[in-house]
């Protein structure tokens, strides 16, 4: 096994067994677990892959928001922007998730600090 790709893995359920299932054969052939994810909660192993600098530090971590997927950049047009801002305005939370990319305090704000939305790990 050389590659485990975990797409949206702040929502899936025993992430933690998961990852630790998957990183002792990753790491017998030099493979990567490479995770995506919206942002979710903070007692997820995506959020801890992406703030903890002492377990995770190593990882290669980016933030993309709405902003860096504009075009002319990027593939997201403003005419989707502006229907989806109209379909989730009454859930400017839910909006500013899924599009500012950022993680939830647990009180359900959003957390206002440097987030990440993908993280690729280091070769083990």
């Amino acid at each position: 096994m050389n590659l485990v790709y975990a797409d949206e893995f702040s929502y899936i359920k025993d992430d933690k067994e998961l990852y630790e299932a998957a990183i002792f054969s990753l790491a017998t052939t030099n493979g990567r677990f490479l995770a995506t994810s919206t942002p979710g909660s903070r007692e997820s192993l995506f959020y801890a892959m992406c703030t903890d600098d002492i377990s995770f530090g190593d990882v290669s971590r980016h933030h993309v928001s709405y902003l860096d997927a504009l075009q002319p950049n990027g593939p997201l047009r403003i005419e989707i922007l502006e229907k989806l801002g109209r379909q989730f305005s009454p859930d400017p939370w839910r909006w500013r998730r899924e599009m500012g990319a950022g993680f939830a305090n647990d009180d359900g704000q959003l957390a206002e600090h440097g987030t990440n939305h993908q993280m690729r790990g280091s070769e083990t």
